[in-house]
């Protein structure tokens, strides 16, 4: 059987390294990715059911590859929660067009409540 894919798009190993192990844990594929490009061919390759999303990333930053997420009817419509360290610069409901169902703050994001957040916004999401 295969396990839903969530994609982490984070810069930092040690976090996604992470964020991977906990979203493993819990019952779900994750692929690690470093950068906004390898984060579109990653979407292409595994049609993730969520995305966990930094924005502060080398090149093209997490707000331009929302952008250019939003601009596929089919990939528009992935959840995204974003973790960063400027999360407090960003409300949910000023990235709610680009799919960000929730901000975290990276500095308080736990392996427990990354799970227990992705868990709310795939409910969220089932239930619309």
């Amino acid at each position: 059987m295969t396990r839903p894919t969530v994609l982490i798009v984070e810069d930092e190993p040690w976090l996604a390294e992470g964020y991977a192990a906990a979203l493993d844990k819990a019952g779900w594929q994750p692929v690690v990715v470093r950068t906004a490009a390898d984060a579109i061919i990653a979407v292409d390759d595994h049609t993730p059911i969520a995305i966990i999303l930094d924005i502060m990333l080398p090149h093209v930053n997490g707000v331009q590859l929302l952008h250019e997420l939003k601009s596929y009817a089919d990939l528009g419509t992935i959840p995204v929660i974003v973790c960063s360290s400027i999360a407090n610069s960003f409300k949910a409901d000023q990235l709610k067009t680009y799919g960000v169902r929730k901000v975290l703050p990276k500095v308080r994001v736990t392996p427990t409540s990354l799970v227990a957040s992705l868990r709310e916004v795939l409910a969220e999401s089932a239930a619309v």
